[in-house]
């Protein structure tokens, strides 16, 4: 049987992420994301067979697994790993061939990537806190009990945002409930933490230099808010992804077809 298929799988700290990949014409059969447990491997165990059940295939059929992210080495049925920042640009460069700059926020980090043709020339990350991160809003929107579909409505409506002095998650939650004991609204203190942790993004990836076009992926791009804040901040119209969290999963599948590709050929040369 000619198998064509290949899976990506992007471990992350927050959420696992897979692409099944058809490697003849580069085209996704399915993608998923789960949310991770204290167990990784075991969790990235249940997402790969969900995945491949619901798509009536068996491991056997995968002809080439190519694992990313913080747990890429977990992943036992993987064939080779990959860090998530080749990784990311691949699956940029399959999405976006002209782009310059990758904004990442994830759930425990950010990046700031430069590429150029799909080649990674530099890059900046923050993984030392969860300032800056996927974390510090979900914590920030647990605190002004906001949900996911609130959160746009509510920033767009501040009036005067505030001013938030520190972005280590446990000072600026002292900071954010103080804001709410002295009355300031949601919408304002919202508002500004989206402005900071816009202008700390800003900040990092000013140090690799933001060339347009600016992509931004990771979790965080699934907010229209931390969007338009994080636009404001660069400068810079940002093009995000239909579906940002996958864009690991995908350029490593992307990845795997093409160590696929090469294996074929090394066999029929023999």
């Amino acid at each position: 049987m000619n198998k064509t298929l290949t899976l990506g799988i992007d471990v992350g700290s927050r959420t696992l992420k897979g692409v099944i990949l058809n490697s003849e014409n580069l085209t996704v059969a399915d993608s998923i994301v789960r949310e991770t447990t204290a167990l990784p491997k075991e969790a990235a165990q249940l997402m790969i067979d969900e995945l491949l059940k619901r798509n009536k295939l068996a491991k056997k059929d995968i002809a080439f697994t190519v694992s990313s992210g913080y747990g890429r080495e977990q992943i036992s049925e993987a064939d080779k790993t990959v860090t998530e920042i080749t990784c990311q640009a691949a699956g940029i460069r399959h999405l976006f061939p002209e782009a310059k700059t990758i904004i990442d926020i994830g759930g425990q980090d950010s990046k700031a990537i430069k590429v150029e043709n799909g080649i990674v020339c530099d890059f900046a990350m923050n993984d030392r806190c969860a300032a800056g991160t996927g974390r510090f809003l979900e914590i920030v929107e647990n605190i002004l009990e906001l949900s996911k579909d609130q959160t746009y409505e509510t920033a767009i409506k501040a009036k005067n945002p505030c001013s938030i002095n520190n972005m280590c998650v446990v000072f600026a939650e002292s900071e954010i409930i103080s804001l709410l004991a002295s009355g300031r609204n949601k919408g304002d203190i919202f508002a500004g933490v989206l402005n900071s942790l816009a202008k700390r993004t800003a900040a990092l990836a000013g140090k690799i230099g933001v060339e347009p076009p600016v992509i931004f992926t990771g979790g965080v791009a699934l907010s229209k808010a931390m969007t338009e804040s994080l636009a404001k901040a660069l400068g810079e119209k940002i093009i995000t992804p239909a579906n940002p969290s996958v864009t690991v999963a995908l350029g490593a599948a992307i990845i795997a077809a093409k160590r696929l590709k090469r294996k074929n050929l090394q066999d029929k040369s023999f």
